[in-house]
């Protein structure tokens, strides 16, 4: 599951940055966003300036659809999607009978 934040400088307009902690699994996948330690104050501060600065300027070809790409996959790979495979998963095992399971409340 994502957490993120999204910046723009209007609402609708389609000039984005994202910024998500580097602790986060996904920020690997996200090419374009700006990672941050959510632990430290001034690194994100800096990276809100960072992307307010960045959204008033268009980006290349290239970073824009780094972008588009990035904003595709955090709002399709969403906890509930995450959840539903997840539970989907389980219910496949279930059915396997060569495979031990032990459950925890399920």
């Amino acid at each position: 599951p994502f957490e993120f934040i999204e910046v723009k400088h209007r609402l609708g307009d389609p000039m984005f940055s994202v910024i998500i902690s580097e602790f986060a699994g996904c920020s690997l996948s996200l090419s374009s966003a700006v990672k941050v330690n959510p632990f430290d104050i001034n690194e994100i501060v800096a990276a809100l300036e960072k992307t307010l600065v960045s959204i008033n300027n268009p980006p290349d070809e290239l970073k824009a659809k780094r972008q588009e790409r990035d904003l595709k996959y955090i709002r399709t790979k969403t906890t509930l999607n995450w959840a539903k495979n997840f539970l989907q998963d389980l219910r496949v095992l279930r059915k396997t009978k060569s495979r031990n399971m032990t459950y925890f409340g399920l």
